[in-house]
């Protein structure tokens, strides 16, 4: 019995050592807990985005940063719009002074501090519960008429695709501002 188990808990240390380093990366801000429904403010960023939210923008993502010689930070963020799921990754915050241009469909742009309402999720993170979240951070919006939704919303990533599934982290936001 022990034989068997033992293949099966030195790759599952191996996948936690794996996941662990991404501890060591850069994060553009704090997630939020798996969930609960928090207010954050988050900083300004120098975002590099990909038009699509898809293999070919992850593709296209990661070979901007490993051309430019930049570090990986986390999250990862997908818009969730009905027309484009542009993905979007973070330079470090110390590139902000000197961003590399934009090329290979890849778009460098400075974003302002933002306002999000956000809900953590913990697990795979399917269309479902993206969407029974948006549902949520929509009826928390109904309950808070000082706050107005800008753009769609956005799927924001925390763990790297060596993580298991039920160890994942993940949220959907909604980028607010005071309404009226």
């Amino acid at each position: 019995m022990l034989q068997r188990l033992l293949p099966v808990l030195a790759a599952f240390g191996l996948t936690v050592a794996l996941t662990r380093g991404a501890e060591a990366y850069e994060q553009t801000y704090t997630p939020t807990s798996p969930g609960e429904i928090q207010l954050k403010e988050l900083p300004q960023a120098l975002a590099l985005e990909a038009p699509d939210g898809d293999d070919e923008g992850f593709r296209a993502l990661f070979n901007f940063i490993q051309e430019n010689e930049l570090a990986m930070t986390i999250p990862v963020e997908v818009d969730l719009s009905d027309e484009d799921e542009a993905m979007r990754f973070f330079a470090p915050s110390a590139r902000l002074t000197s961003p590399p241009p934009s090329a290979d469909g890849v778009t460098v742009k400075a974003l302002p501090p933002r306002t999000v309402v956000s809900l953590g999720h913990r697990g795979r993170g399917s269309d479902r519960q993206r969407g029974e979240d948006i549902l949520t951070l929509q009826a928390w919006l109904a309950e808070h008429p000082e706050w107005q939704a800008v753009g769609a919303p956005i799927a924001v990533y925390w763990d790297g695709p060596f993580t298991p599934f039920f160890l994942r982290r993940s949220e959907v936001m909604i980028e607010l501002r005071p309404a009226g």
